[in-house]
C-alpha cells in the first residue's frame, strides 16, 4: 500500500510499527523489525506487559499508550503509564478525551513522571484528515532512530496541521536548549524561555509550569514571538499550549527541564 510514496520525490520514511490492540487499551510498538508480531492477549491483572514492552525494545523501539481516554470498549488505558515510553494525549479532532489526556499527563509532569507527549490523526476512514494532529520532531537525523530517539527524549511538539509551527528555547548564561532537554544554570540565574508562534492569530499561547499557568500571550499576528523569564529555584520545567478562544488546541509542546547545577 505505501509502494505509491516510497516512489515519489518527496519520498517519506516509514516505519514499523504495531497498534497493540488489548481489551484494556492500545498501545503503538514503533520501530519494530520486519513482519514482528506483539500480542495483545493480556490483562493489567495478568502482569505480563512488561515482557512484550521488552521484546519492543530489544529491536530498538518505543511504545506509546495511545488514545487513552477512548470511550469506546477496550481503548480506554487501564494498564499503568510508566510502564510506556510516551504518552499519545491528542488523537484525531480536539475532542473531551483529548482535554482529559493531556489534563492526566500534566498531573504526571507536576508529580515528577516525565513521560514525553505525542498526537496523532488516527484516520480510519475517507473523511478523516490526515495529520490532524501532527507531532513535529527535532531528530539529529531522517532514519527509524533519530526519529525513535527524538520520540522517547520529548524533543517534539504537537500541531493541528503544518501551517503552525512552534519554536521553545530557555536559555542562561550557561547556554540554550530546546524542547524536550534540560538546562542546567545557577540556581537563582537568569533563565528567559522564548517562545515563536506561526500561523496561529487569534489564538492564545500559555506558559505552563510545576505550579500553574504562569503567563498568558494573546497571538496577534502570523508571526508572535514573546518570552518569559524565570530561574531555575522557580520552575522545574515550561511547557507551552496554544488554543483558541473556544478552548480547542492548535498546538502543544513538550517540556524543557530547568535543573540546577548546585
Amino acid at each position: 500500500m505505501w509502494g505509491k510514496y516510497t516512489r515519489s520525490d518527496r519520498r517519506p520514511l516509514i516505519i514499523d510499527g504495531e497498534e497493540v490492540t488489548t481489551r484494556a487499551g492500545h498501545y503503538n510498538a514503533i520501530g519494530l523489525d520486519p513482519g514482528q508480531w506483539i500480542d495483545w492477549r493480556y490483562q493489567p491483572e495478568d502482569g505480563v506487559l512488561d515482557r512484550f514492552i521488552e521484546d519492543v525494545h530489544d529491536v530498538g523501539g518505543i511504545t506509546v499508550a495511545s488514545h487513552p481516554f477512548c470511550p469506546y470498549k477496550g481503548c480506554d488505558w487501564r494498564f499503568d503509564y510508566d510502564l510506556m515510553d510516551v504518552i499519545e494525549v491528542w488523537n484525531g479532532p480536539w475532542s473531551w478525551e483529548d482535554e482529559a489526556a493531556v489534563q492526566t499527563w500534566d498531573r504526571m509532569l507536576r508529580e515528577g513522571q516525565a513521560l514525553p507527549a505525542v498526537g496523532g490523526s488516527d484516520a480510519h476512514d475517507p473523511g478523516d484528515v490526515v495529520g490532524l494532529p501532527q507531532t513535529v520532531v527535532r531528530a539529529d537525523r531522517l532514519g527509524p532512530d533519530g526519529i525513535i530517539a527524538a520520540l522517547a527524549d520529548g524533543n517534539a511538539y504537537i500541531t493541528e496541521s503544518d501551517d503552525v509551527t512552534v519554536t521553545l528555547t530557555a536559555e542562561s548564561n550557561v547556554g540554550e536548549v530546546s524542547i524536550g532537554e534540560t538546562l542546567e544554570t545557577g540556581l537563582e540565574t537568569p533563565v528567559e524561555i522564548t517562545l515563536e508562534v506561526t500561523g496561529a492569530s487569534g489564538a492564545e499561547a500559555t506558559f505552563h509550569t510545576q505550579e500553574s499557568i504562569m503567563k498568558i500571550v494573546p497571538i496577534e499576528g502570523k508571526q508572535q514571538k514573546t518570552t518569559y523569564n524565570t530561574n531555575a529555584k522557580a520552575t522545574d520545567f515550561v511547557r507551552v499550549e496554544v488554543r483558541k478562544q473556544n478552548g480547542d488546541m492548535v498546538a502543544l509542546t513538550n517540556p524543557i527541564f530547568i535543573e540546577s547545577l548546585c
